[in-house]
């Protein structure tokens, strides 16, 4: 246990330092599937805002309209009322630090969805 969190520790520290081979500001990885510009935590909630936007919002009794938007002050409340304490901040940080995009807010910022 204690091997792998040295590994992970090196790993996080070598991140920060950065690399002479790769671009500045580059994210790099830290841990499979886990990048410095995501961190496990927004990880997870991606993960679950993904679940619910895209296939079960029933599950936290969040309606979508016709085209699969949702209120976001809504989408944090239901979760949070679900047990998934989650803030209107750090959906709008998986939003934006996601490197593959899979969500969007709308132009007022009031509603998301996922691509």
């Amino acid at each position: 246990m204690f091997e792998r969190q040295e590994a992970i520790q090196v790993k996080q520290i070598a991140a920060l330092v950065g690399n002479s081979n790769q671009r500045c500001g580059a994210p790099q990885e830290i841990e499979i599937g886990y990048t410095s510009n995501m961190n496990r935590r927004l990880t997870k909630i991606s993960k679950y805002l993904s679940f619910i936007l895209r296939h079960h919002p029933e599950k936290i009794g969040l309606t979508l309209d016709s085209e699969r938007w949702a209120n976001v002050e809504s989408l944090v409340e239901k979760a949070n009322a679900n047990g998934k304490a989650i803030t209107l901040a750090q959906v709008h940080q998986v939003v934006e630090l996601n490197e593959q995009k899979i969500f969007v807010l709308s132009d007022d910022g009031l509603r998301i969805r996922a691509n």
